[in-house]
């Protein structure tokens, strides 16, 4: 069963608003260790890890990241990661917020930074935003603190989802930390006295106790869109009615293509909350210049280049497939781009024709490479906004299940479900210009970010507060 089916087996068959948490309803931010914890059942992947104490206590070092600005008084606060940084005209900006950034001002605003890995990027290559470790609230949730009781009802409800699914959510944990989380973000945003937060994927812990502790104080909430959103995605179709205290007031999405997905029976977020604002940064590399010489002179040596994107529940099977199809016909240079942290051990088992280049992600690889091909990575959006069109390979039915009624324009998007295919698919499409698909995918990506960016702003926030 899928992800999603699940979701909507257990909203719409149990009484989920009903369970509470010292009268707050618990499902909203519980959902999400539900639909995760079946995922990786039922796609086979790694277990939950028990949190390591000595690890998560480094995080003690990054206390004084940022500490001069805990201090401020700031318009809107911006939750976010390591993760969302690329590099800039120089610089090491967040390529979701930084043109907001920009059109609110840096200096009326606050980043508080996850660290993916526990590493920070230094403060002198960063953007000129204020910027804070989002680690002190992470210790909050992390450190085994003396655990306060909470009074729940109905948790029987839970403990049937996780007997019928042979789950093993521990949710009393969740409330625990959530409820601390949330005592903690109320406390910065008292101080802080923002208008506004803005959040990337709204659907984890910190992020939700921090919505839920920004309503309680009255501060408007925006998500951000950060990956794929679909029918397909529990995060974005809540099928019973639940309050909205740990949900955001307003989503930013790249495209249009999304807003049919909040009407009638999706109880997330309504539709005339929803705004469409494309990317920034997808525009700027879309019209960057040309790629290293090392990597073009490599490409130069094959037909047709593909870049490849990966992704973990998938990566063994489609490594075995790049394999035969590398073998098949070595005249198409495959770009792998594998998940962080594996860079290493997957590049020393691959044949000549399917390269790592160190330094090269997928947004300047994707920029210059014929093609891009992955299973169901949120990649396959983003490589036709650079001019790149698609070939998805249909590892365990995943592609069609996730794309198969969204990405439909053959011009841009082709499924291909064997080595053989790929490789004819590959030799014999005959693409599109680039401007060519990158119009024709203006649907997914919409265009002129800045101004959909002032424009979504004048709906959403009053008279912004700027610096003289």
């Amino acid at each position: 069963m899928k992800v999603i089916d699940f979701t909507r087996g257990v909203e719409t068959g149990y009484d989920l608003a009903s369970v509470r948490a010292d009268g707050v309803q618990a499902w909203p931010f519980l959902r999400e260790f539900y639909y995760f914890c079946y995922h990786r059942r039922s796609a086979g992947g790694p277990p939950g890890k028990a949190i390591n104490w000595r690890a998560e206590a480094r995080r003690l070092l990054n206390l004084g990241y940022g500490a001069r600005n805990w201090a401020g008084r700031y318009y809107s606060v911006f939750l976010s990661s390591t993760g969302s940084r690329r590099q800039l005209d120089g610089k090491s900006v967040n390529a979701y917020f930084e043109w907001i950034l920009r059109e609110i001002g840096k200096s009326q605003s606050l980043l508080v930074e996850f660290p993916k890995g526990r590493i920070h990027v230094p403060q002198r290559l960063i953007g000129g935003e204020n910027i804070v470790s989002s680690d002190p609230f992470v210790l909050v949730a992390a450190l085994p603190w003396p655990r306060r009781r909470h009074k729940m009802e109905n948790t029987e409800i839970l403990d049937e989802i996780n007997r019928r699914y042979d789950l093993d959510v521990d949710y009393r944990s969740a409330v625990s930390r959530f409820f601390r989380l949330a005592a903690a973000y109320s406390r910065a945003f008292a101080f802080w006295r923002p208008t506004v937060l803005f959040v990337t994927c709204y659907y984890n812990l910190l992020n939700q106790a921090a919505i839920y502790a920004a309503h309680g104080r009255g501060i408007t909430v925006v998500e951000l869109q950060h990956g794929r959103i679909s029918e397909e995605h529990s995060g974005y179709r809540v099928f019973c009615p639940l309050d909205r205290a740990a949900f955001p007031d307003w989503l930013l999405c790249y495209g249009d293509y999304l807003l049919p997905m909040f009407g009638a029976g999706n109880h997330f977020i309504s539709q005339d909350r929803v705004r469409a604002i494309g990317s920034g940064y997808m525009e700027r590399i879309a019209h960057s210049g040309r790629a290293p010489e090392a990597v073009l002179s490599a490409m130069a040596e094959y037909k047709k280049t593909v870049v490849v994107t990966s992704q973990w529940s998938t990566e063994d099977e489609l490594i075995r497939f790049l394999r035969e199809a590398a073998a098949m016909d070595d005249s198409i240079l495959y770009v792998f781009i594998p998940r962080p942290g594996e860079r290493g051990p997957v590049a020393a088992s691959l044949p000549p024709n399917i390269s790592i280049f160190e330094g090269l992600d997928f947004y300047h690889a994707a920029k210059f490479c014929d093609f891009h091909s992955t299973v169901c990575s949120t990649c396959a959006l983003e490589a036709p906004a650079l001019g790149t069109p698609n070939i998805l390979i249909d590892i365990r039915g995943w592609a069609k299940q996730y794309y198969g009624d969204v990405l439909v324009d053959q011009d841009v998007t082709r499924m291909v479900g064997t080595p053989g295919e790929l490789i004819r698919t590959v030799l014999s499409w005959q693409a599109l210009p680039r401007e060519c698909v990158i119009e024709s995918h203006a649907g997914f990506y919409k265009p002129d970010h800045v101004r959909n960016v002032r424009d979504a702003l004048a709906d959403i926030l009053p008279v912004i507060r700027r610096s003289s």
